[in-house]
């Protein structure tokens, strides 16, 4: 079974400088849904949670495909739910409560906004320049605890990306105004041009698609103790199953979550809360889906790679 997870979907003509983030383009996410419906059966995520505990229908699943989002930013409802309408197909949004409640910006989502604006050497500078009290910054051992983004080539993006997410946890209030007095906007108006609103996640339940939870801010498991985990998943929980008047059943760990006691302490929770999915990223297939709350899921990033 092959579950792909998407973030940014962007139309290429209408947007300027996007060096900050990786998003599939209009025309390569139509381009992917094709080939996906050339190559697979989509699975309609109602289908999908009801059946996800009957082992024959999930081991005679492997040439099906379930589609999935995270994030629940502007474009994913104004651009890629459209084109997933047009093509009569549904997937799962992984939603932010923060987001939606707060109009409260993700630290790691600004950060990219912040950095299809502005080089990362200069963000890493404005950074420390301004972080108080002082931090002493030491650029060999931030290179070497940074190897979760090895993928980044270019260095002072994967030192910026180490600092921000994980080095620097506790300034995570002042990070965040440091980085909107760069951009020059308020949270509430960055929030409301890069995000959905309430009225577009009311719509795409509306029009047959499943919306999940991701948490209430989207901050890594590794800065959070337990109970700010749990808060993090209950309070979101809430906050959507009172918007949407329906029970939320699936859940999708913010950041991939830390693939370690954390996960199984969310996997807890989730059980508790009668949660039937949990997806995390590790990029790969599914023939065979056993643990219901630790589902793998397909970077769609990646889809490209089995030469779409």
């Amino acid at each position: 079974m092959l579950i792909p997870t998407y973030h940014y979907v962007f139309n290429k003509s209408k947007i300027g400088d996007l060096g900050g983030i990786k998003p599939v383009w209009q025309d390569q996410f139509k381009i992917q849904l094709k080939w996906i419906i050339r190559h697979y059966e989509v699975l309609e995520p109602n289908e999908f949670l009801i059946n996800i505990n009957n082992k024959n229908f999930i081991e005679n699943n492997s040439n099906k495909c379930l589609i999935t989002f995270d994030d629940g930013t502007i474009d994913q409802f104004q651009i890629a739910a459209k084109i997933l309408e047009d093509l009569n197909l549904k997937a799962i949004f992984f939603v932010l409560s923060d987001v939606l409640k707060n109009k409260k910006v993700p630290l790691t989502h600004l950060l990219h906004i912040a950095m299809c604006n502005y080089e990362s050497n200069y963000l890493i500078e404005l950074i420390l320049a301004n972080i108080t009290p002082d931090y002493d910054y030491n650029e060999s051992e931030i290179y070497y605890k940074s190897g979760i983004y090895a993928y980044e080539k270019d260095i002072s993006r994967r030192l910026l990306k180490y600092l921000i997410n994980y080095e620097l946890v506790n300034y995570y209030d002042q990070l965040t105004s440091i980085l909107l007095d760069s951009l020059k906007m308020n949270e509430k108006s960055l929030c409301e041009k890069w995000f959905g609103n309430e009225e577009n996640i009311i719509k795409a339940r509306d029009n047959g698609h499943i919306i999940g939870n991701h948490g209430k801010s989207h901050k890594s498991y590794e800065t959070l103790t337990n109970i700010e985990i749990k808060n993090e998943i209950i309070d979101s929980n809430k906050y959507l199953e009172d918007l949407l008047n329906e029970k939320i059943s699936a859940f999708s760990h913010p950041q991939g979550g830390d693939n370690g006691d954390k996960n199984q302490f969310v996997r807890e929770i989730l059980a508790d809360l009668n949660y039937k999915a949990c997806f995390n990223i590790n990029s790969t297939d599914n023939s065979s889906i056993i643990k219901p709350l630790d589902i793998p899921r397909y970077d769609a990033m990646l889809l490209s790679e089995k030469k779409v």
